[in-house]
């Protein structure tokens, strides 16, 4: 009897060895396995060996299958916001503002779509979202947010928010009242945002925007390395730490400090915009302090600056410390209106100045005197 089992036990391996396809329940199979009736397994199934991790399912990929994540929405609420539930590559709905306690790290997890709703965090505490998120229609006021790579897109920011993230975007939103010191979002993009009253030390570019109501872009550590096609009132752009363009915006009431910075800024490029009103409080729209032994080259050019009568200069160049013999500034084609100086030299650094043009319309307003390092050819008074 045992010789017989064994007989058939090795028919059998040597049927399943070299058949084409094994049927169970069919005599005639059209796959691999092919079984016709119920199957009850125990054990893993497994797909190209990989067998999956909880909350993941089969899905044909056109060629065979692959395990997926299943997609759903989740509610964020008062009563939920500190734990870690949310899972990566899942929605998440903000059920209201959130008036926090304690940190939250319920959209902690990678690639959310986050909406709705808000955090109010009192200025002490943190709100964790996933690298590469997308967060849609939120408010945070007086919280600091840690984050990466992430999109911002008709968001409201308010209070202190000291972190805004780090190499994020900001679409369509508004600053209001907001100050934010961290150093995280210094690769961040604002566009076609609008910020008032707000102090935002540390961003990379700043582009089709608002910037107003006493606002502040970068400080005496800060960085900032482009700003282009924005409006700006009543505002200051500080730059220091980080090279800068400025280019093709339309500023009222605002002043533009590039400042005294050992390492930085090495190359300034001010080009294409309309100035007009020097900042109440300050003499010049334009101060340039650029004391250093390294070398730096900056352009202003192709600019429309519009004083009143009685306001002192719009470009002031400072530094007089002997130590910049090699760097430079270039000042060509602009037009200055009114005022009473189109360049007020005080330094050492060598400026060439020339083909600008001054209509004077009855001020006072004159050109520098040419001589040693500030020297340049070409300009007109009319």
């Amino acid at each position: 009897m045992k010789k017989a089992i064994a007989i058939l036990a090795i028919t059998f391996i040597s049927h399943l060895m070299y058949a084409q396809n094994v049927g169970i329940g069919t005599p005639s199979p059209i796959e691999r396995l092919d079984v016709n009736g119920n199957m009850n397994l125990v054990g893993t199934i497994k797909a190209n060996g990989v067998s999956g991790v909880n909350g993941q399912f089969l899905m044909s990929t056109g060629n065979g299958l692959s395990w997926q994540s299943i997609q759903a929405t989740y509610t964020v609420n008062q009563a939920n916001y500190t734990g870690n539930f949310v899972p990566s590559n899942n929605f998440a709905k903000i059920d209201g503002i959130i008036t926090l306690a304690n940190n939250s790290f319920a959209l902690q997890e990678n690639n959310l779509t986050i909406a709705g709703g808000g955090f109010n965090g009192s200025s002490s505490f943190t709100v964790t979202i996933g690298h590469k998120s997308l967060v849609s229609g939120c408010s945070f006021t007086d919280v600091s947010i840690t984050t990466s790579e992430t999109t911002f897109i008709n968001c409201n920011f308010n209070g202190i928010c000291t972190n805004l993230g780090s190499r994020c975007s900001y679409i369509n939103c508004t600053f209001t009242g907001v100050t934010s010191t961290g150093v995280g979002s210094a690769t961040g993009k604002i566009k076609n945002s609008l910020i008032a009253n707000s102090q935002i030390n540390y961003i990379s570019d700043i582009i089709g925007s608002i910037i107003n109501a006493d606002s502040r872009i970068g400080n005496a550590t800060g960085s900032v390395s482009l700003i282009s096609d924005c409006n700006i009132e009543n505002s200051i752009i500080d730059v220091k730490n980080i090279d800068f363009t400025f280019t093709n915006n339309k500023t009222d009431d605002a002043k533009i400090i590039i400042g005294n910075s050992a390492s930085a800024p090495a190359r300034v490029t001010i080009s294409n915009n309309q100035f007009s009103k020097v900042k109440t409080g300050y003499s010049d729209i334009i101060e340039i302090d650029p004391s250093s032994t390294i070398a730096k080259f900056y352009l202003i050019a192709n600019n429309t600056f519009r004083l009143r009568l009685n306001e002192s200069c719009s470009i002031r160049i400072m530094g007089a410390d002997g130590s910049l013999g090699n760097s430079f500034c270039t000042i060509t084609s602009n037009a200055f209106w009114l005022g009473l100086n189109s360049l007020i030299y005080s330094g050492n650094m060598k400026v060439y100045y020339s083909i600008n043009v001054i209509n004077s319309a009855g001020s006072s307003i004159v050109h520098p005197t040419i001589g040693g390092n500030l020297q340049g050819i070409n300009n007109h008074v009319f």
